[in-house]
Order: structure tokens, then C-alpha cells, then sequence
């Protein structure tokens, strides 16, 4: 044989020997250690669709309201707001806690009786719990109405009036 052919022949009978040992590695592995491996990845899996399954709940039991303050006491906020069922307006009341988020108002003690307010809750164990109050701001009647009459009729879209002498034309 040429010393190529030596060559090859070696190399073919490392593989061909190497091969079988390294199935019986893996087989003294033993069906535990796989079914450990197999079972960590499972309960990787399971925490991943628990915490899905918790943020599908979290997302299905928040809401949004709005209505008027009717009072507010430490830690709680009552509104009176519309019920649609009832077809009537019902005060509803609101935890507020260290979690609660303000908007457009530092916190619940700047809110007064009959502020107009927007309210996202949660709701768990029978209890509404605020996530984010936000105090909306309203126009008052007095500025829209005495407000700035800049506006033409051209702003808005609409066609000027023919002056009186060209539509006698």
C-alpha cells in the first residue's frame, strides 16, 4: 500500500472506533439525567406560560372609567360615574395605594369634589383598584363660548359669501 492509502486506512479505523465509544457515552448518560434535562426545560416552559396566562388575567380585569369626585379619603377615591346596566349615574369607590399613578395632579389630595376624572383600575378580589387617576381638564363654558373669534369662515373650510353686488350680477 502507498502511504496514502495508510493514511486513509488510519484515519477510517479512528472513526470506526471512536464512533461506537462515543454512542456509549452518551448512553451511560442514563434516562434520568435526560429526563431531568427534559423535565427543566418543561417547567421553564410552564413558568413562561404561567406568567402569560397571569398577564392575560391582568389585561382581561383592568378598565377604565370616568365620572366626577364625590370624595376622597385616605386611600380611597369615590367617584360618581354612569352604570350602563343600571342606566343611572352610582358612586363607585377606588383603592389608591404607593402604586397609584397621578396625572395632570401631584396626588389624590389635590383632587376636589366635582373634579372630572379618569380612572384605570384593576379589578381583584371583588376590589377596584386603582392603577392611574388623571384629572382631565375641561374647558369652561365661559372661555369657549367668550373665547378668541379669530376663526373666519375660510378656516373652517367654508366658502365666502358673494359680496351683495356681485350676486345681483
Amino acid at each position: 500500500m502507498g502511504r496514502r492509502m495508510k493514511w486513509i486506512f488510519v484515519v477510517a479505523a479512528v472513526l470506526v472506533l471512536a464512533f461506537p465509544l462515543g454512542v456509549m457515552a452518551q448512553e451511560d448518560a442514563g434516562p434520568t439525567d435526560t429526563l431531568e434535562a427534559g423535565m427543566a426545560g418543561e417547567e421553564d416552559l410552564m413558568d413562561i406560560q404561567d406568567d402569560a396566562a397571569l398577564e392575560d388575567d391582568l389585561e382581561e380585569d383592568v378598565a377604565i372609567t370616568f365620572g366626577t369626585v364625590t370624595r376622597v379619603d385616605e386611600g380611597e377615591i369615590a367617584i360618581l360615574e354612569y352604570d350602563f346596566d343600571a342606566d343611572q349615574d352610582v358612586e363607585m369607590a377606588y383603592i389608591i395605594d404607593e402604586d397609584t399613578e397621578f396625572e395632570n395632579i401631584a396626588s389624590a389630595a389635590a383632587l376636589q369634589v366635582d373634579d372630572p376624572v379618569e380612572i384605570v383600575f384593576l379589578m381583584l378580589d371583588g376590589e377596584n383598584i386603582a392603577l392611574i387617576v388623571k384629572k382631565e381638564e375641561l374647558a369652561l363654558e365661559e372661555d369657549v363660548l367668550d373665547g378668541d373669534d379669530s376663526l373666519e369662515e375660510e378656516d373652517l373650510g367654508m366658502p365666502e359669501a358673494a359680496p351683495a353686488a356681485e350676486a345681483e350680477e
